[in-house]
């Protein structure tokens, strides 16, 4: 009996989008290079009579194959690959069936079935995605949520299996089919989908071994294999240069890999060149010299950096940072190389980071001790059950000014209105002044500083302070490209840098329980709730998310998630919102923090003048 299963999926026509010519013979050439390496294969695509996109994919045709494997309780690794139109809603990435947009349950919600994955029962769940992840400008298809086709069990005392990710493109970006010529005839494929495949058949460096292979002991034989953690960082290096090879367009994939070392999908097909010594120390040498390069005025080369690490992986000459090496760098505090200033110059990755510093002032004092600052934008309205307000907006002031005023010392939920009617939704917490930032009539960033005439600001001091603004305004910026989305030891690590701070900025407390979760550190999310409910008295909606069940008498605000990401998070842990939250969540505007349309603002409106919402 088969240990590892995949499902391949193919959905050429989706609502009135362009139709893909590509996708269900992409998901059959998938199928017939998994079959051939030992997997069961089930093929689920919309050609019907051997004329693609003609036929129907359903969500419940897909849920039901992933149940009977998973009811099985024999597979040790199970593959679901998708090719097809994809949205990028609720900060993930959603897979259009063939009744999308239309029917916003025939769609598959990617983050909520790599959670619910964890819990099925089979140790490692490989999700490999060649479709777009572009924001739609329709308001019917920014509502598509989407659903998780695998089933909603507990696995008890079983431990959670491990979900990796080949994602072929970034956040709010475009994934490409290309002309493949084969036989004399020509077709569309997708080029992620080509280059996972030829990673194991064919790569492109004559050093792919040390780029892609390891060795695995296979029932008592070594075998070469792609391994997985190696494959990820090679798809993202490869991927942006095939591309331009074929086309004038830009792609790069994301892969996040989880499942350790020793996992793999496919074995090496392609044999090793035979090496003398002295091929060994010339390649050597050339790489190293390469690399050290490209970039004269760039500080010297730490061999045991992550950075060295990275270009040893693929050995290319050409060698550039992408916009996750720069946030990472960034966020570590390591000066860039001139490459890496470049691209985070052109990217408009220092663009969105100085915005952040310049809207961040760091020495405000309000009466009450407690309130908002908005930039960007004009308040148009306050609601909020537990405060009153006092609106300050002087004409040429960059921010306008929120003061709040309780009776009872406790937090709020708090739903601010733009002037262009739409809002957002944050937690005014006492003694700290809540720094919100618009862009584009979008929630970009939200921070919190302690009021300086409080006593959260006694022992911080001024220099705590700038080094915060200058971490926050890090993460904001890493967060809005996509390049946030860390794994494994580099989640870990980031979370560790940035959690010092959850005191003096619970915000930060909340990137870093989403980075913890990331890394499926459940230990360490209950770590951070638990400490900022010591300091803050109450859970935050996310944190509290995250971590699972909610604590009987431990209150929790505000009363949906407040980054985006966490409302997809919804489907998997069961968790039922007021009724007027939930209509309301069908009017969200894409954006990295939650932002409600003019519709669901009304519909929130409503709710707290009738005292529905706390």
């Amino acid at each position: 009996m088969a240990t590892r299963a995949a499902i391949l999926i193919g959905v050429g026509k989706t609502g009135g989008l362009p139709v893909l010519l590509g996708a269900a013979d992409d998901a059959a050439k998938m199928r017939d290079w998994l079959a051939s390496e030992g997997f069961q294969t089930t093929l689920i695509t919309d050609t019907k009579d051997g004329v693609p996109a003609t036929g129907v994919v359903k969500a419940e045709e897909i849920a039901t194959s992933i149940r009977a494997l998973t009811d099985l309780g024999t597979l040790e690794q199970l593959v679901v690959y998708f090719s097809g139109h994809g949205y990028n809603n609720f900060d993930t990435e959603i897979w259009l069936l063939s009744n999308a947009p239309a029917q916003d349950n025939e769609a598959i919600n990617l983050f909520a079935c790599v959670e619910q994955a964890k819990d099925c029962g089979i140790p490692n769940v490989v999700f490999i995605s060649d479709a777009c992840r572009s924001n739609p400008v329709d308001p019917a298809a920014r509502r598509v949520r989407g659903q998780s086709v695998f089933p909603n069990v507990v696995t008890g005392m079983r431990r959670r299996g491990k979900a990796d990710s080949f994602l072929a493109t970034i956040p709010n970006a475009a994934a490409y089919e290309v002309a493949e010529t084969i036989d004399n005839i020509t077709k569309r494929a997708g080029i992620f989908t080509a280059e996972l495949i030829a990673a194991h058949d064919k790569p492109v460096s004559d050093d792919a071994e040390d780029a892609l292979v390891g060795n695995i002991n296979i029932n008592g034989k070594p075998t070469r294999v792609v391994l997985s953690a190696k494959l990820g960082p090679y798809l993202e290096d490869r991927v942006p240069i095939a591309i331009q090879e074929k086309t004038n367009q830009r792609q790069q994939p994301e892969c996040n890999i989880t499942s350790g070392l020793q996992s793999f999908i496919g074995g090496a097909r392609f044999k090793p060149e035979p090496r003398s010594l002295g091929d060994i120390l010339e390649r050597q040498l050339r790489n190293t010299f390469n690399f050290n390069r490209l970039d004269a005025d760039a500080p010297p080369i730490d061999f045991d950096s992550d950075a060295f690490r990275k270009q040893a992986r693929t050995k290319r000459p050409d060698f550039k940072p992408t916009l996750r090496d720069v946030a990472a760098a960034s966020l570590r505090q390591e000066p860039l190389s001139p490459s890496a200033i470049s691209v985070a110059q052109t990217s408009g990755y220092t663009a969105a980071r100085n915005l952040i510093v310049d809207s961040g002032t760091i020495d405000w004092r309000f009466e009450s001790m407690t309130g908002i600052l908005l930039s960007g934008a004009t308040v148009a309205s306050v609601y909020s059950h537990n405060f009153r307000h006092e609106l300050k907006h002087q004409e040429g002031e960059m921010f306008d000014e929120v003061v709040l005023w309780s009776q009872s010392d406790r937090p709020g939920s708090v739903l601010l209105e733009f002037d262009s009617g739409k809002a957002t939704v944050v937690v005014g917490i006492p003694e700290f002044i809540a720094n919100v930032t618009v862009v584009d009539g979008r929630t970009a960033n939200v921070s919190y500083t302690p009021s300086s005439n409080s006593r959260r600001w006694d022992g911080i001091g001024r220099n705590t302070l700038v080094r915060l603004q200058g971490v926050r305004s890090e993460v904001a910026a890493a967060v809005k490209f996509g390049a946030l989305k860390l794994h494994g030891d580099e989640a870990l690590d980031f979370a560790d840098r940035i959690r010092e701070f959850k005191a003096s900025d619970p915000a930060l407390g909340l990137y870093a329980a989403y980075a913890y979760s990331d890394a499926d550190r459940p230990d360490q999310i209950n770590s951070i709730r638990n400490i900022m409910r010591y300091e803050l008295n109450f859970d935050l909606f996310d944190i509290a998310l995250l971590a699972g069940e909610p604590t009987a008498g431990v209150p929790i605000f505000p009363f949906c998630p407040m980054l985006m990401r966490g409302w997809s998070l919804l489907l998997t842990k069961n968790v039922s919102l007021p009724r007027a939250v939930e209509q309301a969540s069908r009017h969200i505007y894409p954006a990295l923090w939650t932002t409600f349309d003019p519709e669901g603002v009304a519909i929130l409106k409503t709710a707290f003048e009738a005292g529905e919402l706390q």
